[in-house]
């Protein structure tokens, strides 16, 4: 199995933006991401030089390649670590042609550079901008057979897609001074070894290529110090100050085109706003709750307990008094009428 990033800048161009490229980073990149071998992939320019400086200077193989504009899209061109000469001649005729942004090379004028197209790894801009037009993959025919994407999805997608290329992922990346993090954007290979000849004969099996080495395509390495996703669904459960914003920082740092809804973003940053909004729906769930009380609650808070108690000790007053002349009355009535006076 060979872990290989395929796509790397070390030289500006005419189509790319200024950068000054350090040695330093780029070997640190390789002995922390553990790669087997790159290839070095400057904009329609091959830097024999410094190519030849750089495969002295790491501990990897390293193969010439060229990223060229064709036909409106980008294609990697990477040819075996021999015959740089030649290689190197071939590539300043490419150099020669394209003078701006907006200039390309046509297929016509590709094979014409590079008669034998077969010698070399052809790897097109697939499903990553500018793509490979589907006019000129067909004028291409058989040399292509596995293309560039930008994502793991993407990824996924193309392997289980039957009508698809055999994805590849590379880091595209440009090797500056003190890098904050390294991209983690490469690609397991099931080769025996580290020719060119090896990886081509695996690029042609989607059975070969996976995104991590004992996970195969289940899971990926989502950062540069080691931590490891899966392809589905993540949850990253902990204690506040324990680094989970630190985590998914880190994570954001290393992807492109990824949607990253920061803590608070939703509520403008505000978690004083958040902590009200929390507190009013506390407050409905409560108020829903006790709603079957409220008018009894209503009803029981209107009452005057001090009025009330003297309500209630007038009215015992009241029945004390009737009591007592109730008494006095039927003892009156028991009294015999010859003793009751005459009041005629």
């Amino acid at each position: 199995m060979k872990k290989v990033d395929l796509h790397i800048h070390t030289v500006p161009s005419i189509s790319d933006r200024e950068f000054f490229f350090s040695l330093n980073s780029l070997k640190d990149y390789v002995e922390k991401l553990e790669l087997d071998c790159i290839a070095i992939t400057n904009h329609n320019l091959f830097d024999k030089s410094q190519f030849e400086y750089i495969s002295d200077q790491l501990p990897i193989k390293v193969f010439p390649g060229i990223e060229i504009d064709l036909e409106a899209g980008h294609i990697l061109l990477i040819s075996e670590n021999e015959d740089l000469d030649d290689f190197d001649l071939k590539c300043k005729k490419v150099t020669d042609l394209i003078k701006s942004k907006s200039d390309y090379i046509s297929y016509e004028q590709l094979i014409e550079i590079f008669p034998l197209l077969s010698k070399y790894l052809l790897i097109p801009h697939y499903d990553k901008k500018p793509n490979i037009k589907p006019e000129t993959l067909v004028k291409l025919g058989d040399n292509i057979f596995c293309g560039e994407v930008t994502s793991i999805r993407k990824f996924k997608a193309c392997l289980t897609e039957s009508d698809k290329l055999i994805p590849v992922i590379f880091s595209d990346c440009r090797f500056v001074e003190d890098m904050p993090n390294y991209p983690t954007r490469q690609t397991y290979i099931d080769a025996a070894d580290d020719s060119l000849v090896a990886l081509k004969g695996c690029l042609f099996d989607k059975n070969k290529v996976y995104l991590s080495k004992e996970e195969g395509n289940e899971f990926f390495q989502a950062t540069d110090d080691g931590i490891i996703l899966s392809t589905g669904l993540n949850v990253i459960i902990g204690e506040r100050s324990t680094g989970k914003t630190y985590t998914l920082e880190k994570i954001i740092s290393g992807f492109e085109n990824v949607k990253y809804i920061e803590q608070f973003s939703l509520l403008q940053n505000d978690e004083e706003k958040f902590k009200e909004l929390v507190t009013t729906r506390h407050s409905l769930v409560s108020e829903n709750y006790l709603k079957e009380f409220k008018d009894i609650i209503y009803d029981v808070s209107e009452v005057d307990i001090k009025t009330n108690n003297q309500d209630v000790e007038k009215y015992l007053d009241s029945l004390k008094m009737f009591a007592s002349e109730s008494d006095k009355l039927d003892s009156f009535q028991n009294v015999n009428s010859t003793m009751k006076p005459n009041l005629n």
